[in-house]
């Protein structure tokens, strides 16, 4: 749970990065030097452009589906990420660590979410891949 004060911080921190506020709001978290995408980066630069559109329709709909709530992708600073969240445009720049000291304090592989309520509540997850050898 957010303080009262954590939460106004943090909605004002949306406002200065010209976002919208709704009741719900989701947020994924992508970090600087991480690997989670380099197999995608051997692919070639068509596959990750189509790749990139997908997830900037998914969230795009997402948004436009949903009056109550608000998806956002946001990234650590740093140029030693992988192409495909390098070159989204739209991936938001977390350039005073904001969001990670508040929320994502804790690096991983593939990024973390946070799904915010509107008493800020929150539940933190991340993708958890487990390589099987036969």
């Amino acid at each position: 749970m957010l303080s009262s004060s954590q939460f106004s911080d943090l909605k004002a921190f949306l406002v200065s990065k010209n976002l919208q506020i709704k009741d719900t709001i989701f947020i994924k978290y992508d970090f600087n030097k991480e690997s989670c995408w380099n197999r995608l980066d051997e692919q070639g630069n068509e596959k990750i452009e189509i790749i990139k559109m997908s997830f900037q329709k998914h969230i795009s709909d997402f948004n436009a589906q949903h009056k109550d709530a608000i998806a956002y992708n946001f990234r650590e600073p740093g140029n030693r990420i992988n192409k495909l969240k390098l070159w989204d445009s739209t991936i938001i720049i977390d350039d005073l660590y904001f969001l990670k000291n508040l929320l994502f304090k804790k690096k991983r592989e593939c990024g973390t979410s946070v799904i915010i309520l509107n008493d800020g509540s929150y539940l933190l997850y991340f993708l958890v891949i487990h390589i099987l050898n036969f």
